[in-house]
């Protein structure tokens, strides 16, 4: 009995980076914002660097809420270089990233968690990527629709 070699799988690619920037101008808050795929940080955090080292120079490091993410690590693997990371500092908004460049400093995006329902999620990091975008009260909990949403 002869049968046929199974069909080669190709491995799955790298999950849709979810990122929205500021345009280039003055800043005046937010950066822009990024809704990862998973809590996940030493798994998302190299696609975020490796599209930001493109844009904003090569990234550093970055500083994060230790409660919002699992899988914490000192230091992230992203392409040719690691990336320090940052989490003990209970003051930092765990709805943030802050994300260090040589070139241009310090940038921080909205995260979005990853549960977000969709709608709301295209909402907030539209509203993030906004060029007057502040800090809105609603980043305590990005999660929530508005009433009558």
């Amino acid at each position: 009995m002869h049968t046929a070699p199974a069909p080669a799988v190709a491995p799955p690619g790298p999950p849709s980076l979810r990122l929205t920037l500021t345009p280039v101008g003055p800043r005046s808050g937010l950066d822009g914002a990024w809704w990862p795929h998973s809590r996940n940080l030493f798994e998302q955090l190299p696609y975020l660097i490796a599209e930001l080292d493109g844009i904003w120079g090569r990234i550093t490091g970055a500083t994060v809420h230790e409660a919002a993410w699992t899988d914490l690590r000192h230091s992230v693997p992203a392409g040719s270089h690691d990336v320090g990371v940052h989490w003990y500092d209970p003051a930092h908004d765990p709805h943030t990233i802050t994300v260090f460049s040589y070139r241009v400093g310090t940038w921080e995006l909205l995260v979005v968690p990853p549960e977000t329902d969709p709608w709301r999620a295209r909402q907030l990091m539209t509203a993030a990527a906004h060029p007057a975008a502040g800090r809105p009260p609603e980043r305590s909990s990005p999660t929530r629709r508005p009433p009558g949403a």
